[in-house]
């Protein structure tokens, strides 16, 4: 008896979040269908709303490399000046202008070295078993000045069958060349203003940029880098920690398609 009333119970909860699922994917459909950037606009508060950030009184809990992540994130995504050098990107004027919301990556790699050693942006390219490596699920960093898109389920689904393609290994949107993928794209930048194609014309961007791909910190977190993507363009963001405050030494770009 009490396994049919599971079964029953089961069956009903997953109803009513389908339910839900269908009728946000169908707000998001709607707003397209009726050229609305009003009813887009509520879409995206809603994504916003189910999904705010992560707090700091929130976060004491968690393991160190977690917490020393998200100050790290949260400096990163809240300055406007990443000294970045060798780069011809005014980053007031184009990455942040217009902007109202920030689509995030809400998955993110740490990387930890185990001995104090000098780094090596080489390190992004492989992994060991010596370097201890973890994913931070449910990413949810604290940004100012604008509403936060955490890019995780359900509403990274909505957006992948809102333009039809399909998800690459790092979570971006297949490329599909459809004319009605094209208009959904810009009808979303109006918002967005951070879908474009890829260089080689095979998904979208989906992320707001510059957004932060991975984190690699030394073992007694006193220095950090973060590998970062803009446009075309990959680089590093060079953190040390002063009196217990992470501050940004420089960036730089470290590779371009």
């Amino acid at each position: 008896m009490i396994k049919i009333i599971y079964i029953i119970w089961y069956f009903i909860f997953n109803m009513l979040l389908y339910n839900q699922c269908v009728d946000k994917y169908d707000m998001l459909e709607k707003a397209y269908n009726n050229n609305s950037q009003e009813e887009l606009i509520e879409f995206l508060n809603l994504w916003a709303k189910q999904y705010p950030p992560i707090l700091e009184n929130e976060r004491k809990d968690r393991f160190k490399f977690e917490k020393e992540a998200y100050k790290i994130a949260e400096i990163f995504y809240n300055t406007k000046n990443l000294k970045l050098k060798g780069a011809k990107i005014n980053w007031t004027d184009t990455v942040f202008a217009n902007r109202k919301y920030q689509v995030i990556k809400s998955d993110i790699e740490i990387l930890i070295i185990d001995i104090d050693t000098k780094f090596n942006y080489r390190l992004y390219r492989f992994q060991s078993d010596n370097l201890p490596n973890y994913i931070i699920k449910n990413f949810r960093p604290d940004i100012n000045n604008f509403i936060e898109l955490y890019y995780k389920y359900p509403y990274n689904y909505y957006l992948k069958y809102f333009l039809g393609g399909d998800f690459n290994k790092d979570g971006f949107i297949k490329f599909s060349y459809k004319e009605d993928e094209l208009n959904k794209i810009e009808f979303l930048n109006k918002q967005l203003y951070s879908m474009y194609e890829s260089h080689w014309g095979v998904y979208w961007h989906i992320f707001s940029e510059p957004y932060i791909d991975k984190i690699v910190f030394n073992s007694d977190y006193t220095r950090a880098y973060v590998y970062f993507r803009i446009e075309y363009k990959g680089g590093l963001t060079y953190f040390i920690k002063k009196q217990d405050q992470w501050e940004i030494l420089k960036s730089e770009l470290i590779w371009m398609q």
